[in-house]
This record gives C-alpha cells, structure tokens and sequence, in this order.
C-alpha cells in the first residue's frame, strides 16, 4: 500500500475543498434576487428608471438596518425585501436583528402597546434591564456604515452608545406624534438623537 507525505496529503484535502467551494459558488450564480424592474408593472418604467438613475449615486455606499425580529409581521417583511432589493441597486445592505431575553421582549411590548395609547409604568429594575440588553447589543454590533436605519422602536437607544459618524434614521411604519417624547424618556434617550430622519449629533462619550 502507497504512503504519501502528510504534505502531499494536506495538499490534497485544501484542494477538494477549493474545488468544493467554487462548486457551490457555481450553484449559487443560478439564483436570482429581486430587481427594481420586478416592480415595472406596479410602479412604472418612468419610476424604475428613476430609481437606477438615483441608486447610481449611491452605488459602493453601506447600510445598516435594525429591527427587533427575522420574521413575524410587516417590518421584518419589509426588510427581507428591501436588503435585497437595495444591494441588487448596488448599495452594500446589512440586516442586523437585536437580541434580547423573554423579559426583554415584555418590556419592549410594553413600550409598543404605550406608543399606541397603552399605559406605562417600568420598574427601575426593568429600565436596568432593557438598558443593559441594549449595551451589550452595542458592543456586538460593530459600526463602519454610511447610514444605519433602525425599523422598530425597540432599538432606537443603539445610537447612545455610537460616535455618530454617519446618520441614523428612524423608518417607522406607524405614526406616534404625541408619544415620541414620552418613548424618548422610558428609553433613556434623547427624541432629538433618535425620532428624526436626519443626521445624529456627535456623541464623542462613547466608542
């Protein structure tokens, strides 16, 4: 029986999992994602012409989005949709979902079911909660992007723990003209840092 040198043999194991690799990147190019001219029939040539005209000035440019959820009603939807769609214009799009444990998700329904006339009324133990899980989510996300867009209430304080070097925007797919102060206050945040579509104010406390 034929021995071949461990060389000859961690040669051979790199090479099967090269070809391996260029074989599922193969498979891959068979796929398609969604294209803006999908939408031709619903929004029109005119629009989809002018959707690429304006996506060309922000090719290369990179977005974060955050929410609460993967899946389960309209926003996480709407992302799923959105990233893809956004990337096959030629804007490097990310979905980051923050992660939280049960009694985080309660106090977080509590401020949604607030938002939408509900009352409330957080323990300082629960805000202690809920701030912490918002710290550590900081600490594991990591951000270099030209614009991070937050879609859900619940990860709006992120932006307290950033130098604000790019601008946040809050897409909120419901209106809360007279809760943003009062969400602001429960949050620890500032509604001015966090409830508008411009640009944050430097934070140079924080990384």
């Amino acid at each position: 029986m034929q021995r071949f040198p461990l060389e000859v043999i961690a040669a051979r194991a790199l090479g099967e999992r090269v070809r391996a690799h260029k074989r599922i990147i193969q498979q891959m190019t068979h796929y398609r994602i969604t294209q803006v001219e999908d939408y031709e029939l619903l929004i029109g040539t005119e629009t989809v012409h002018r959707i690429r005209q304006k996506a060309t000035k922000l090719k290369g440019l990179r977005v974060a989005n955050f929410n609460s959820t993967y899946y389960g009603g309209g926003v996480a939807e709407t992302i799923s949709s959105l990233t893809l769609l956004m990337n096959s214009l030629g804007l490097r799009t990310e979905w980051r979902v923050i992660q939280g444990t049960a009694d985080f998700s309660s106090i977080t329904k509590k401020m949604h079911n607030a938002l939408q006339g509900g009352g409330i009324d957080l323990s300082t133990i629960k805000k202690e909660i809920f701030e912490k899980v918002i710290y550590e989510n900081s600490v594991r996300n990591f951000l270099e992007h030209d614009f991070v867009i937050v879609h859900d209430p619940q990860p709006l304080p992120l932006i307290e723990h950033y130098k604000k070097k790019c601008p946040w925007l809050w897409r909120s797919t419901s209106i809360f003209p007279d809760r943003r102060p009062k969400f602001g206050n429960i949050c620890g945040v500032g509604s001015t840092n966090t409830m508008r579509s411009s640009p944050a104010v430097p934070n140079t406390r924080r990384r």
